[in-house]
């Protein structure tokens, strides 16, 4: 399987195979390249030497898989999130990851003044009211989200997700920048899939929590 796997990945950089970027159409790179693996501590090692051997630039994410990468756990988070408020943990990631890139000491401003009872979310909502703007940036994304998440397919509310965080541009912008971007557009095949399956937003949110 890995020998399979890594000659298909030859034979696409070798044709130059075409992708299309937020720049246009340019032949492939090896960082539009991602093997999705559920259990990768056992097989990635088997997988890296057939790239090895075939002198193909690789990058591995040895410290957790695929949906815990750094880049695609807050967006990941940020969709659950958009299904349900009121979850204090994911809220937290989302605002503290590049996305938003908000202050520990802002949040926790935020939960002092509400109380220690009452969820984030509406911890933020208040202090929004109050003439506090740190958080209103991610209350309009949000808001503007989770109405979309009712019209359109989950792939639609990603690539708004994406244009209103700039989370393809950060994700270009850390180390071994072209995987994390590759993975990040990775996720929106994943939603088209779960589309063309007749599921909808919720079933892939679901589908990601799974």
């Amino acid at each position: 399987e890995a020998q399979y796997v890594a000659e298909e990945i030859q034979r696409l950089l070798e044709e130059k195979t075409p992708v299309q970027t937020g720049e246009g159409i340019r032949p492939i790179r090896p960082g539009d390249i991602c093997i999705l693996m559920r259990s990768p501590k056992n097989r990635m090692d088997v997988y890296l030497k057939e790239l090895e051997k075939r002198k193909i630039s690789h990058w591995e994410e040895r410290t957790g898989d695929f949906l815990a990468s750094k880049e695609v756990a807050p967006v990941v988070a940020y969709l659950k999130l958009i299904s349900n408020p009121l979850l204090d943990l994911e809220l937290a990631q989302v605002l503290l990851s590049p996305l938003y890139g908000a202050d520990a000491k802002d949040l926790a401003t935020a939960r002092s003044r509400a109380g220690k009872d009452t969820p984030l979310y509406v911890a933020l909502g208040q202090l929004s009211q109050e003439g506090d703007s740190r958080f209103d940036l991610f209350l309009k994304d949000h808001r503007a989200l989770r109405r979309l998440s009712m019209e359109v397919s989950a792939e639609e509310v990603l690539l708004h997700l994406y244009t209103r965080t700039s989370a393809l541009h950060k994700a270009r912008a850390m180390t071994q920048g072209e995987s994390r971007e590759a993975n990040l557009r990775l996720l929106l095949r994943y939603a088209a899939a779960q589309e063309t399956n007749g599921g909808d937003f919720s079933d892939f949110v679901s589908y990601l929590y799974a």
